[in-house]
């Protein structure tokens, strides 16, 4: 069958399976080249489009879905059951991209790029269904990898990762670059800070009462180990090290329906 034939079928299909329906496994039940299937699908979205109706065809990474028009579902919701919708927080957002342009990933490698735990937002964004397991590194432990998913493709309004922004590589530099400075200025200021604080020597700190329950000259715990500013701990209010802290969550921008 030729792409005008192919059409009511591909339509047929598309209607009755729901999801998203691969343009391979189309060309193999009808016999029929991909090409021919993919140009069929193409027509009837098209056709859709511009006869402004209540259904749509939309293309998810080389499948297609068959789907109510968006313009209609302040309508729907008011007939059938109104779908739970998920709120994105700034942390959900930094970890969805950094799958998104970094996949396949794993978990350690995102909470390094992040510099928090990100155990929390992953848990969270897999049950949104907007990533998932992508199978395992070839590596001691054989950590998981984690990709998008069709859901994420769907969500966002894209018909495959290759429609996702181009990020600006020089411009990503620079900003990489002036993070980095701020946070030298800020662990500078840290160490200039605690030094006027120090004694200088153990003697002058038990003369001045400073040190006083803290054996090595320490002036109240402020730089001893696991006391949270130079030392890197996680729980202190400047936490200049680098390492994993505990999950934040920002200010909720984004509605996500599931």
């Amino acid at each position: 069958m030729n792409a005008e034939e192919l059409k009511p079928v591909v339509e047929a299909m598309l209607f009755t399976l729901g999801g998203a329906v691969e343009a391979e496994r189309m060309a193999t039940a009808t016999e029929s080249k991909k090409e021919d299937v993919i140009a069929a699908a193409e027509a009837l979205k098209q056709e859709y489009k511009e006869s402004n109706r209540g259904i749509q065809i939309i293309e998810l990474d080389g499948s297609y879905q068959m789907c109510t028009n968006e313009n209609a579902y302040r309508f729907l919701v008011k007939l059938a059951h109104v779908p739970k919708r998920y709120v994105l927080s700034n942390a959900l957002l930094e970890v969805l991209s950094i799958v998104a342009y970094k996949q396949p990933v794993t978990r350690s490698e995102i909470t390094r790029i992040r510099g928090v735990n990100s155990d929390n937002a992953i848990n969270k964004l897999q049950e949104y269904e907007l990533i998932d397991e992508a199978g395992r590194l070839e590596a001691p432990g054989r950590p998981v990898l984690f990709g998008t998913t069709e859901n994420f493709l769907r969500n966002f309004g894209i018909k495959s990762l290759s429609d996702l922004p181009v990020i600006d590589e020089r411009k990503n530099e620079s900003i990489k670059a002036e993070a980095e400075k701020e946070a030298r200025e800020t662990m500078g200021e840290d160490v200039t800070d605690n030094n006027k604080r120090r004694p200088s020597s153990s003697a002058e700190g038990y003369a001045s009462g400073e040190t006083e329950g803290y054996p090595g000259g320490f002036a109240d715990g402020e730089e001893g180990i696991g006391a949270g500013k130079l030392a890197g701990s996680t729980s202190g209010e400047n936490n200049t090290s680098g390492a994993a802290s505990s999950e934040d969550d920002d200010d909720e921008i984004i509605n996500v329906e599931v």
